[in-house]
């Protein structure tokens, strides 16, 4: 058998990306800040129906001061 000798990159072989830009701190802190703003938007609506009460009944609330400190 004859020795081919085979390319080591194929020729349609894409370029290595250049690296990313690196982003300052600024950037970052509103990246963070909205997403937990989207966290707190999310969850808060979502408390279950049961968990007032224990929740009053830990901190010795009565419930409409509890309601009231969720909304908040």
């Amino acid at each position: 058998m004859p020795a081919t000798s085979r390319p080591s990159c194929p020729r349609n072989a894409p370029e290595a990306a250049p690296p990313l830009p690196r982003l300052p701190p600024s950037r970052w802190l509103s990246v963070i800040a909205l997403a937990l703003g989207a966290f707190v938007f999310n969850t808060r609506g979502f408390v279950p129906p049961g968990l007032p009460s224990a929740i009053g009944a830990g901190f010795n609330m009565p419930i409409a001061h509890l309601g009231l400190m969720l909304t908040i």
